[in-house]
């Protein structure tokens, strides 16, 4: 399998406030459960790019949609 980074882009800025930051840290505490339960957080060991950009795209939801890129290493991940 391949190891896929994924990498949030921050916003520049004020935080947000409390009332919009507490459904985002309670849909990310819920995600990242998730994907500890997968074995997965920063990098991820995904089949393909769809299955990699599908994290992506959850963490994406998770955190307000913030841009998540999605970077492949070069080779095979070692098990």
């Amino acid at each position: 399998m391949k190891q896929y980074l994924l990498s949030v882009y921050q916003p520049d800025g004020d935080p947000p406030p409390p009332e919009t930051l507490e459904p985002i840290m309670r849909d990310l505490d819920a995600l990242r459960e998730e994907m500890k339960a997968a074995g997965v957080w920063a990098i991820v060991k995904a089949p393909d790019l769809d299955a990699a950009l599908d994290w992506g795209g959850r963490l994406a939801r998770a955190i307000g949609l913030l841009p998540i890129e999605v970077r492949p290493f070069q080779g095979e991940a070692e098990d």
